[in-house]
């Protein structure tokens, strides 16, 4: 890149396009000791693999919400036996691949072939190997600063906030399909204030209003 050639791009302009976590992407799919190239293909890519990976713990995520995944004394057939075998060579695969000269570049490679192994056996993996494979990629992500402690904070907060807002979701229905008085929807609200003062907001009520604070704000 040249400045006189005006085919550059200030750190502040780059910054303002791309995130953290796909400038990120594209330093670790490199291997650090070989030359890099900038380019915007390179930056798309890096996105692209973003949403592919992300995308992919939200459907885990998804999954185990509403699946058991640890019933005790369960029998694996030899499909599951396969399935851990693969993803056991996978877990060797990354430690080989980080003890050799830190090559991060085929640490995500090991991993994208573990998401599309997912993907082409979704309805054959066992929910206990669901959870290995999400707690194990999630560790791996935050070893090399994709997922830190705010994101996974983050992550918990949302879902808590999700899971209030399904449930106040179901109670109204429930409550309209029985053609309830007006005083059990009030009480089906005030549920949601209740859990969420767990979390430490409050809801106060003004008037015809309503306004949400945080109880601590240290």
């Amino acid at each position: 890149m040249s400045k006189s050639l005006k085919n550059f791009i200030t750190i502040k302009e780059f910054c303002t396009k791309f995130t953290p976590r796909q400038i990120r992407f594209v330093f670790l799919t490199n291997k650090w000791w070989m030359p890099m190239t900038y380019s915007l293909e390179s930056m798309m890519n890096a996105a692209t693999l973003e949403n592919r990976v992300f995308t992919f713990l939200s459907v885990l995520e998804s999954k185990l919400k509403t699946n058991e995944y640890l019933i005790k004394n369960v029998c694996f057939s030899n499909v599951d036996k396969a399935h851990f075998k693969y993803f056991n060579g996978v877990r060797d695969n990354v430690h080989d691949a980080f003890c050799d000269n830190i090559d991060t570049s085929l640490v995500i490679k090991h991993i994208l072939d573990l998401i599309s192994f997912y993907y082409a056996n979704e309805d054959s993996i066992n929910n206990h190997l669901l959870y290995e494979i999400c707690v194990y990629v999630k560790r791996i992500l935050n070893a090399m600063g994709f997922i830190g402690e705010e994101t996974k904070q983050d992550d918990s907060c949302t879902n808590f906030v999700l899971d209030v807002l399904n449930d106040y979701r179901n109670d109204i229905r429930d409550l309209c399909k029985k053609k309830s008085e007006f005083k059990d929807f009030y009480t089906a609200s005030d549920k949601v204030r209740d859990k969420l003062k767990e979390k430490g907001y409050i809801i106060e009520d003004k008037g015809k209003d309503s306004r949400i604070r945080k109880a601590n704000l240290s």
